[in-house]
């Protein structure tokens, strides 16, 4: 039987105890009698309070979703943990408890599709149980906390808390008290949420003929916000590699004078960044206005970049666009010129 313990590790003890050894058929330890609930190995519980427990502070165990942000921040072992409840739990035979307790972060104004997508577990030597009911809306007004214990075979290999979101699953170690090596840098870019944001910039214009008998009229492009994720803002999709990341350019694309509708197609776009390199939009992860019978000026465009992106620049250089000449009614019309939107990319 394992030693309670508090070291940083949690590993299984070794079996061989050297020395001596006792009979086949004795019994070396006695457990006391016991009238509280036995948990199975893997089980989970969730618990108001970790009595009986020594427990180990961690820093720097944290793992991230789209707009949430989980956190080990102790962990231990246990024979027993007295519950505030009443209730007292054990682990089986040749087993222990190892019991932990979380902080969980939502960002502000995450959409609840997103947070629906995820999935919260613990892993026993491959073995996964989830945990309900994990996020509650305790977690949007600041961080929640919640203490859990784990029924875990002394020889057990390994034991990991994860965070499942859509194309990526994250483990927290809870014998070792260490994040995974499956965390992309996109995603821990920022020092705290999971957005790096940049706003009010500096509007660009180019040229359109809307009609062959009209002047050009401007197209000026006013982006409202650049936002760098490693979870696309309009599909929550993840980019191609952990080494990667998405900038997403939130705006409209307005025609002056007013009352005159173009559209920029999304081949109009493109982007460059601090090195030279040349970016075209993911179709899959933009919104482009479409041609309908209110015409719409908001876009999406959004760009697979590397994780390390320091600065890029929006090209917006259409040679032709679609523009409404009567309602309900669109053509093509050649447009010049070229938009260009800096961005400088916060390192946290």
């Amino acid at each position: 039987m394992c030693a309670v313990v508090a070291a940083a590790s949690l590993s299984a003890c070794s079996s061989d105890s050297g020395g001596d050894s006792a009979p086949p058929n004795s019994t070396t330890t006695s457990r006391p009698p016991f009238n509280g609930k036995t948990l199975a190995n893997g089980d989970v519980q969730k618990v108001t309070d970790l009595g009986g427990t020594r427990m180990q502070p961690v820093t720097d165990a944290e793992v991230r979703g789209p707009g949430v942000a989980l956190k080990l921040l102790e962990f231990g072992t246990a024979e027993q943990v007295d519950d505030t409840t009443g209730q007292s739990y054990r682990a089986p035979e040749k087993s222990t408890l190892i019991a932990f307790r979380t902080s969980t972060t939502v960002d502000k104004n995450v959409e609840n599709k997103n947070l629906s997508q995820l999935a919260f577990s613990v892993s026993v030597d491959g073995t996964q149980r989830t945990l309900s009911d994990f996020l509650t809306s305790e977690s949007s007004s600041g961080p929640a906390t919640a203490s859990y214990i784990v029924a875990v075979p002394e020889e057990r290999r390994t034991v990991g808390l994860q965070l499942k979101a859509p194309g990526l699953t994250q483990t927290i170690d809870l014998l070792e008290g260490k994040p995974g090596n499956d965390r992309p840098k996109a995603l821990y870019r920022p020092t705290e949420g999971t957005v790096l944001k940049q706003e009010a910039l500096q509007p660009a214009s180019f040229n359109v003929t809307p009609t062959a008998d009209r002047a050009p009229s401007q197209q000026t492009v006013t982006v409202k916000e650049v936002n760098f994720s490693y979870f696309n803002g309009v599909n929550s999709s993840v980019p191609s590699s952990p080494e990667k990341a998405w900038l997403t350019f939130v705006g409209a694309s307005v025609t002056t004078p007013r009352g005159i509708f173009c559209v920029t197609p999304i081949s109009g776009h493109k982007l460059t960044d601090d090195t030279g390199a040349t970016y075209t939009p993911n179709e899959a992860s933009s919104k482009m206005p479409s041609e309908s019978f209110i015409a719409e000026e908001s876009f999406t465009v959004s760009f697979e970049v590397p994780a390390t992106i320091k600065g890029a620049t929006l090209i917006v250089a259409p040679t032709q666009m679609r523009c409404q000449v009567s309602t309900g009614n669109w053509v093509n019309r050649p447009s010049s010129g070229e938009a260009k939107i800096a961005v400088t990319i916060p390192e946290k």
